[in-house]
């Protein structure tokens, strides 16, 4: 019985209970302790400079050729599902000595985590943009969808679509190819630089480097097809 009682009691010290409510035998090699459970947190930020061109200026009040500087940042909380916002701005101008601004601020949204720092998100918020002389101010409320992943280990890959809904009457139904929405927004990217791996204590990875970007918006019944080149800063943390 003397026997019986320390062969439990050392079985007992051996396991661990883990987050998920089942015990793992620690003294079997071939045991598997599933990995945490916890919340992920992603974010990237990017700054860049654009340069865009409209093949019909006279329909954008003469404006061509746009140069902006700006900012765009992501940020996502949760596992495998959670909550996503953004936020952009911009400033610039034309050849023609036009003012460009643009400032959009997306608290609300949701996505799926891909990966370690990998997601696929959905935004919505509010903001202003336009440009003196050409493109009349207006309030913006803006809806986009982007996916960003690492496709190797120095590579990333991202995707975006935006949909704008404005309040100025010159800037409605700007998008006459989709029957609703006033301006349209696609544009991909690659990005070459460092992409570092999870730490193993403390679940925290980055990733950084120079990228390119394609990117055509649709507006006052033209387009501006933009290239844009930048860095760009992601990470991702495990918090248990």
């Amino acid at each position: 019985m003397a026997l019986a009682l320390a062969l439990t009691t050392s079985a007992t010290a051996r396991a661990q209970h883990t987050a998920d409510g089942r015990d793992y035998d620690l003294g079997d090699e071939r045991a598997e302790i599933p990995p945490s459970v916890g919340a992920h947190i992603l974010g990237d930020a990017a700054i860049y400079a654009r340069y865009a061109r409209s093949a019909r200026g006279q329909s954008a009040g003469g404006l061509t050729d746009l140069v902006t500087v700006g900012f765009d940042g992501h940020a996502f909380y949760g596992h495998h599902l959670g909550y996503a916002a953004g936020l952009g701005f911009a400033l610039g101008g034309g050849v023609d000595g036009a003012f460009a601004y643009d400032l959009h601020f997306s608290p609300a949204g949701f996505g799926v985590r891909l990966g370690d720092k990998g997601y696929i998100i959905a935004t919505f918020g509010v903001g202003f943009d336009g440009a003196t002389s050409r493109i009349p101010l207006s309030f913006v409320v803006p809806a986009d969808l982007v996916f960003a992943f690492d496709l190797a280990h120095h590579v990333r890959l991202g995707m975006n679509a935006g949909l704008d809904f404005t309040t100025s009457e010159d800037r409605r139904h700007g998008v006459r190819q989709l029957g609703f929405g006033d301006e349209l927004d696609l544009g991909t990217f690659v990005r070459i630089g460092r992409d570092g791996h999870p730490d193993g204590d403390s679940g925290f990875a980055s990733g950084r480097g120079y990228f390119v970007k394609l990117d055509r918006k649709a507006q006052l019944g033209t387009s501006f097809i933009g290239l844009s080149i930048g860095l760009e800063l992601d990470v991702g943390f495990t918090k248990d």
